[in-house]
């Protein structure tokens, strides 16, 4: 559908800027996130419409009880929430390793990029009780 494509190219375009990746690596994994995100946003749509479709009664909406009267619809709706979730967990890692990638190494100024000199030992003393 042409409005689709218009609206995750306006999306993805919109999380690539918030993101900013740098190097290969980075736009890897932010391309993953991008479309993580966007499935995750469909899942939750597509759970939204399901909890408030007409029911077969002619109400304009079926109450959340009755979406979970037929095995049918109930097994429908926990494959749908188990599928959210796996995309929750792998969104979650795939932007905590990108945030890793976007960390200066330890160490690292990050001013210029020059390795910052060493912090001195901590000067302890011990007293005898």
């Amino acid at each position: 559908d042409g409005d689709r494509t218009g609206d995750f190219e306006a999306f993805a375009a919109a999380l690539m800027a918030d993101l900013s990746p740098v190097g290969a690596t980075q736009a890897m994994l932010a391309a993953r996130i991008v479309g993580l995100s966007w499935r995750l946003n469909r899942a939750q749509a597509l759970e939204s419409a399901f909890l408030s479709k007409p029911d077969d009664y002619g109400a304009e909406e079926t109450p959340i009880a009755n979406c979970l009267d037929k095995p049918s619809d109930r097994q429908a709706l926990e494959s749908l929430q188990r599928w959210e979730g796996s995309l929750q967990r792998t969104l979650l890692a795939a932007l905590s390793a990108f945030r890793d990638l976007q960390r200066p190494p330890l160490g690292a100024d990050t001013a210029n990029g020059a390795p910052l000199a060493p912090r001195p030992a901590l000067q302890t003393t011990h007293r005898d009780a």
